[in-house]
């Protein structure tokens, strides 16, 4: 299907499930935009992300659950999802699926405070704090509970800048060809988790 841009509180669900339905291939695939709540969902696709695969506006809230974001290998620097100031977004039980290049990131978090749960990262990256649109650098919240880091080249948990808490979560299988930690890297501020299993980084 082509991209998708969503403005408001709307539902886009596939009925298939991403195992049938897909997204994108260029550009960013889903756009969503700063009047989002809660109540915008976006559920059940697989989300090729040519440089961006969902990108949520500075204040949006939205609901992205049961997709699976696929980063692709022709793009340096593509996110699977980027998350701009502001907004309290809830991602829930998504796969984010690196191509096989260094430091690839699933997630970038420029600012906003959202909410993951029980989500996969396979072989890439989350990344909290930094600037959105050449702005100036945001402290970034994060949440993340019950998600799992399996394999990648960089750290899998990156804090730039914020508080973030990890609960419940297991990270393996990350490698340090860059230096700056397999497993969780904190640059400002306070990382806190919480009965998380980390090992063979």
């Amino acid at each position: 299907y082509p991209p998708i841009n969503m403005l408001g509180d709307v539902i886009v669900r596939s009925t298939g499930g991403p195992a049938v339905t897909a997204i994108g291939s260029t550009g960013t695939a889903v756009s969503l935009g700063p009047q989002t709540t809660r109540a915008a969902l976006i559920e059940g696709f697989t989300i090729h992300a040519g440089d961006v695969g969902i990108s949520v506006d500075p204040g949006g809230s939205p609901t992205i659950r049961n997709c699976r974001i696929q980063l692709s290998p022709s793009t340096p620097g593509a996110y699977g999802v980027q998350l701009c100031t502001a907004g309290s977004p809830l991602i829930d039980r998504c796969t984010f699926l690196g191509s096989g290049r260094a430091v690839e990131r699933g997630i970038s978090n420029l600012g906003a405070t959202p909410v993951v749960l029980e989500c996969v990262f396979d072989g890439c990256t989350f990344s909290n704090g930094g600037n959105c649109n050449g702005g100036p650098w945001n402290s970034a919240d994060a949440i993340l509970a019950n998600c799992v880091f399996d394999g990648g080249d960089g750290a899998a948990f990156s804090n730039s800048i914020g508080n973030p808490l990890l609960v419940n979560c297991v990270i393996r299988n990350y490698t340090d060809s860059f230096l700056v930690g397999a497993a969780i890297r904190n640059a400002a501020g306070t990382v806190t988790a919480v009965n998380c299993t980390v090992f063979d980084n």
